[in-house]
């Protein structure tokens, strides 16, 4: 009987295929390794943003991660927010720069490793409708276009004073950049009371650090800063856009006819450039904006796949943490996620896939304390009670759009001829549960609607309206097949009248369409220092150059006068700028809420002087001459010295 030879020269063909792939894979290993320290030399050596940019840039749009642009884009932005923050928890060995200098050169070196041990990685596929991601970084760029190149300090400081949150976001960005340093003009060192946003989540503002030290390099005086925060404000809503936009593209059938994707491109747009988009970034809420979009993004990448690879798993880990920055959106992020782990699972047998549901249900165990737990812990359902400044998109529109957009999907999915829109419902019912909660808890509380329930509403209606959107395109797109092109066109026209509408039609405060709100936005943050809207701008600046960051902590700045700032706006800057946000300064600032509607008041601004002046180091600024004198008429002689007249 002859042995039987196949199974062993199968055997010894399979090893000599192996040692090639084997070969190949070393090789794109130290193929990467060299990039990233042949990168990171020329970086930290030549130290010039006219490099380090264009890298930047080409790194998003071509870094091979997948074959098609929009898919690229999308991934590859992803990345970034979701990933770039942690260059700031490495050893700062070049200094203020090295997490940039980190990041870029890991990311050029993983790029020559993929394409060293796959080549036809470097094939890009362009189709026609990729325009839009060009179309969609025009709109946002034009809207928010003043913020991309302030009139110095001034102008920067007259077009971020429209809210509050501004500055917060300030103050958190610059703290930042000066750690990078070890600078000591940190808020932390102003007092003994500490940072006043210690445990206020910084994902954004740790990726806006990394940007900054790629644009600019090392951090400069607090004004230039503020000039830099608000040209980054326009980077981010740029990119925020465009990623939006890519991932829509890439998550939309092939060959979707120009009659189903110009009325879904209209819905996309209407939200992101019309109403909330850009009133989240004047009002100061670009970090829940980029933190809202998170589980909609998420949606979007993970729904085309068939089969899950650990690359795209990588990709949505980054937006989850991207989203817990706003722990009310995880529910999103959750619904998202939750089908991709669901397949990971099945396709694991016997013990690893019990071993896979443990470390999923371990993950899931680490993860609510640290992003929900811990924020309830520091008082954040009380928290939940205050209530602030924000754009409202009336109740019934608000309740309706989700409510819609829950019933369309069911209904469609109930149809014999469906595709599976299982994915669609879930994850609106994610976004309008715990906005229903938040509801019920407030008018259980308080009796009202507040602050964060708006809030949480607009990123809610963001996600369950393109969600809605994707679907009716996928739906019609299925089963056009069948039905000719009647289906498309009533697709069309039903998305064309959704945007047509707009959110913006539904305001309470300065109801308009979103296309307009599109076109005044550019000119109203323009005119916001010719108008008078900003205030005297200078005050801030003018007080924060000549205090110490100690000596500016302990003072609190009362401008009142018809010409100043909106006085908590004033008193806020002033600190920001001062490098003295401490919790001492926050609880000053805090004080001056009162005087925001009764500036005029002379006996609340008497009390507020008197209460501040209590504390043996404090310091009391007053613009208003008769509050001034009122002021020293009702405060004990030794107590006068610590109150002074600017102008």
């Amino acid at each position: 009987m002859m042995p039987d030879v196949s199974a062993g020269l199968g055997a010894t063909a399979i090893q000599a295929s192996e040692r090639p792939a084997t070969t190949r894979a070393w090789l794109s290993l130290a193929v990467g390794l060299v990039t990233v320290g042949a990168t990171a030399v020329l970086l930290s050596g030549t130290n010039s943003p006219l490099l380090e940019v264009p890298l930047a840039v080409i790194l998003v749009c071509l870094a091979p991660t997948s074959s098609r642009l929009d898919r690229r884009i999308a991934t590859n932005l992803s990345l970034a927010f979701g990933f770039v923050p942690f260059a700031l928890s490495m050893p700062p060995v070049l200094g203020a720069r090295t997490a940039a200098v980190a990041s870029l050169s890991l990311a050029t070196g993983a790029s020559a490793a993929a394409l060293a041990l796959r080549p036809t990685r470097a094939r890009l596929t362009l189709r026609w409708r990729d325009a839009s991601i060009a179309l969609g970084a025009l709109l946002a760029g034009l809207v928010a276009l003043p913020l991309s190149s302030p009139d110095g300090p001034r102008g920067a400081l007259s077009l971020l004073s429209a809210n509050i949150d501004n500055a917060f976001h300030f103050e958190m960005f610059l703290e930042r950049r000066l750690m990078t340093a070890n600078s000591p003009l940190v808020a932390a060192n102003a007092d003994a009371t500490g940072f006043a946003f210690d445990d206020y989540p910084q994902w954004l503002h740790k990726l806006l650090t990394v940007l900054a030290q790629i644009g600019f390099g090392d951090p400069g005086s607090a004004p230039t800063e503020l000039v830099r925060f608000a040209q980054l404000e326009w980077i981010i809503f740029v990119a925020l856009v465009v990623l939006v936009t890519a991932a829509f593209l890439q998550a939309l059938p092939e060959r979707t006819p120009a009659l189903l994707l110009a009325p879904a491109l209209a819905v996309v747009f209407s939200l992101l450039v019309g109403v909330p988009g850009p009133i989240n970034l004047i009002q100061g809420h670009l970090s829940f904006l980029v933190a809202a979009c998170a589980p909609l993004v998420m949606f979007l990448l993970a729904y085309p796949k068939e089969r899950v690879g650990p690359g795209l798993l990588l990709v949505l880990a980054g937006l989850v943490l991207v989203t817990a920055s706003w722990f009310l959106l995880l529910p999103m992020a959750a619904a998202a996620l939750l089908p991709t782990l669901i397949e990971i699972w099945r396709r694991q047998k016997g013990l690893v896939r019990w071993l896979t549901l443990g470390i999923l249900g371990v993950t899931a165990g680490a993860i609510v304390p640290l992003f929900v737990i811990g924020p309830l812990s520091h008082g954040a359902f009380a928290a939940l009670l205050n209530d602030g400044a924000i754009a409202r998109i009336g109740l019934p529109t608000t309740g309706a759009v989700m409510g819609a957009s829950l019933l369309l999907m069911t209904a469609l999915a109930r149809r014999r001829d469906a595709p599976r829109l299982t994915r669609h419902i879930l994850v609106i019912v994610a976004a309008i549960l715990p906005t229903a909660a938040l509801a019920c808890f407030m008018l259980t509380q308080v009796g009202e609607l507040r602050y964060y329930f708006w809030k949480l509403a607009l990123g809610s209606l963001i996600v369950a309206a393109l969600v809605a959107t994707h679907g009716v395109v996928v739906f019609v797109r299925s089963t056009s097949h069948s039905r000719g092109s009647r289906p498309q066109a009533i697709g069309a026209v039903v998305i064309g009248l959704v945007a047509a509408l707009g959110l913006g039609s539904a305001l309470q405060d300065s109801a308009a369409p979103s296309a307009a709100w599109t076109a005044m936005t550019p000119h109203s943050l323009e005119a916001r220092e010719a108008n008078g809207a900003a205030g005297d701008a200078t005050l801030p600046l003018h007080l924060a150059a000549v205090m110490t960051p100690r000596d500016a902590a302990h003072t609190s700045l009362i401008a009142t006068r018809p010409s100043d700032m909106n006085p908590v706006h004033a008193a806020e800057w002033f600190h920001a700028l001062s490098h003295s946000s401490t919790r001492r300064s926050a609880d000053l600032t805090h004080a001056v809420y009162q005087l925001v509607d009764e500036r005029g008041n002379l006996r609340l601004g008497v009390e507020l002087a008197r209460r501040a002046l209590v504390q043996g180091d404090a310091r009391v600024l007053v613009t208003d001459p008769e509050l001034y004198r009122r002021i020293l008429s009702a405060i004990q002689v030794s107590q006068r010295p610590r109150v002074s007249l600017v102008s």
